[in-house]
């Protein structure tokens, strides 16, 4: 079942929406109405008088007709800010009218039905047609009926983006109000508001929205309003106007145009000054002269007294004064500058003159006179001018010293030398720089690459003589041993006997001792260039094996510690260099005891024979 809800107004204002403007109810009105109409009614109010009445849970229909084809669009407004689609909808999309043609809904025989939901209050059905089609994709959904906005605001700000591309001769609207659970309409909250200017065609604005132009006849909410009349060369009109409901006020006043002149007078002590306004000659003081509203440049010149200038803003319609008392003109003389070269600039008393050749009035007395050109030193002297006299300066600019210097030696002497990565010669050697630091480099096959900055002054002379320092390529060796005499391998060379000290190159090396009776020790060092490196090694005593075979398997004990017993009579035992109790023992067997002799390192075979118990 479909609801009906209608009570929200349209408020297109001229801001958001050139083409439309709105009505004191907030219906979209055509300005420029061409020759397409539209008319839209509901079934109690075939007339169009706006004052149909329905109570909640009644049927409602609605129609419309156009004067020619066009695509109309129906909304329902309601008065809680809720905004529903009529036209297109679900069940008929089709929105284009043939001329003449009516169009009711719900037709007949439709699967839908409307009535008149809650609340109460003041409702609307708008029409908007069209003889183009107008995207309505981003305001409305055809499907559920329901518009994407709420309040009168934003529905009225996305209604004038869809109606502003359409010409106005294109396009029409109509309104129609209809109350909801009120049998008598409330009283009128509007009166009429007429407006006319002397001249006609200013713009109306009302409460700051812009309504039209003179003459107008606008309605407008009962209460109190401020109305504003533009119009281009006349000063702006202000009013406010009180408006009863029901009532109409009129508003007619004569725009006042805008002045663009006014007045300047000029006086000055003493008078007979000549007077120059923007550059052009005006008159003798004292003067009074009309001149265009706005800024002004004047000068005042008198012979004798230094020339007046000021800057004067004078006001549409208003009157400005200067009065100045002119100042005797100071004294002046003549100064002529040359240069060789010429094109030095001038500064004089620390201010830009110009360029040289220059011929200049100055106030008679000292100066400071300086003269700069590039690639010269600066030219200063103190001049001394007289009133009505001429003074003539003509130096001889000085080059300006840029390069120096450098004397370069070495210990030893040879050194390749390279100025700022440039070889430049062997040591020892004089060259000729530019003023300023440079990277200096002294090369020396054998010697560490000597590296300076050097700061080189103008017209002076720097020396240098650095001792270079040998490379070093070879460290120091220490070597001590517990016990000592152990040979030395180095890189699998012999080199002696610990404790010794030798020198190597700088790098890795693979170090060995070897000592009789003691196990091998092996350690990897690296050797600094001019450095000590020191090994401290602690030799361990190489253990004796020796294999042992019985005609029969016995548990064996040496110093009396159980070792095991042999496997298919045989062990191999490893056991500490020096004399070793071995004791043999086997059920049924007399036990086996004998002193050995085992040496560091050493590899022995017994064979024993077990003797069996009679």
């Amino acid at each position: 079942m479909r609801k009906i809800l209608f009570t929200l107004a349209l408020l297109l204002g001229a801001a958001a929406f050139a083409q439309a403007t709105v009505s004191p109810q907030g219906i979209i009105v055509n300005p420029k109405p061409g020759d397409l109409k539209v008319k839209v009614w509901v079934d109690r109010d075939p007339h169009h008088t706006g004052k149909a009445v329905y109570q909640i849970g009644d049927k409602i229909s609605i129609s419309v007709t156009v004067n020619r084809p066009a695509f109309v669009y129906l909304f329902n407004v309601n008065s809680d800010g809720r905004v529903d689609l009529i036209l297109p909808n679900n069940y008929d999309r089709n929105n284009r009218l043939a001329a003449g043609e009516v169009r009711t809904f719900p037709p007949k025989g439709a699967r839908y039905e409307y009535k008149v939901t809650g609340p109460e209050g003041e409702s609307y059905v708008l029409a908007l047609a069209s003889a183009k089609p107008l995207s309505m994709g981003d305001l409305a959904d055809i499907r559920s009926g329901r518009v994407r906005v709420s309040g009168l605001g934003n529905l009225s700000q996305k209604l004038s983006i869809v109606v502003r591309p359409v010409p106005n001769n294109e396009w029409a609207s109509d309104a129609l109000r209809y109350y909801v659970g009120r049998r008598t309409p409330p009283p009128a909250t509007t009166g009429t508001l007429k407006i006319g200017s002397t001249p006609s065609g200013a713009k109306v604005y009302i409460d700051g929205a812009y309504r039209g132009r003179t003459p107008l006849a606008i309605s407008v909410a009962a209460g109190t309003h401020n109305v504003e009349l533009r119009l281009d060369g006349y000063e702006t009109y202000r009013a406010r106007v009180q408006i009863g409901a029901g009532q109409t006020g009129r508003l007619s006043p004569r725009l006042q145009p805008v002045a663009t002149t006014g007045t300047l007078e000029i006086y000055s002590t003493p008078s007979g000054a000549k007077v120059y306004i923007d550059g052009a000659y005006r008159g003798r003081t004292p003067l009074a002269i009309s001149v265009a509203a706005g800024t002004h440049n004047v000068e005042l010149r008198l012979d004798g007294y230094e020339t007046y200038r000021a800057r004067v803003q004078i006001g549409a319609g208003q009157t400005g004064r200067l009065s100045p008392r002119l100042v005797r003109a100071t004294p002046t003389g003549t100064l002529q500058i040359y240069s060789t070269p010429s094109g030095a600039k001038v500064y004089i008393d620390g201010a830009y003159r110009g360029q040289t050749p220059l011929t200049l009035t100055v106030e008679a007395g000292a100066h400071n006179v300086e003269l700069r050109l590039d690639g010269y030193e600066t030219y200063r002297a103190r001049v001394q001018i007289g009133a009505g006299q001429t003074g003539r300066l003509s130096p001889r600019l000085a080059r300006v010293v840029t390069t120096g210097t450098l004397v370069i030696d070495s210990l030893p002497q040879g050194a390749e030398v390279y100025l700022d990565g440039a070889y430049q010669g062997r040591t020892p050697l004089t060259l000729t720089v530019d003023a300023g630091a440079h990277n200096l480099e002294l090369r020396l096959a054998g010697y560490e690459t000597y590296r300076a900055r050097v700061q080189v002054e103008a017209g002076q002379t720097s020396r240098l003589t650095p001792r270079l320092q040998l490379i070093i390529t070879t460290g120091t060796l220490e070597i001590y041993s517990v016990p000592t005499g152990a040979k030395i391998y180095i890189d699998g060379n012999f080199e002696g006997y610990t404790p010794t000290t030798i020198d190597l190159d700088a790098g890795d090396h693979e170090v060995e001792l070897q000592l009789e009776g003691y196990n091998a020790y092996q350690t990897q060092v690296t050797i600094q260039p001019g450095r000590s490196t020191r090994i401290d090694a602690r030799l361990t005593v190489a253990k004796a094996t020796f294999d042992l075979y019985l005609n029969t398997d016995a548990r064996v004990f040496l110093d009396g510690y159980p070792l095991g017993a042999t496997l298919d009579g045989h062990i191999t035992i490893e056991a500490t260099p020096g004399d070793r109790e071995l004791v043999l023992v086997a059920p049924g067997y007399h036990a086996f005891i004998k002193v050995i002799h085992l040496t560091p390192g050493s590899y022995n075979r017994y064979s024993v024979q077990l003797t069996p118990i009679q």
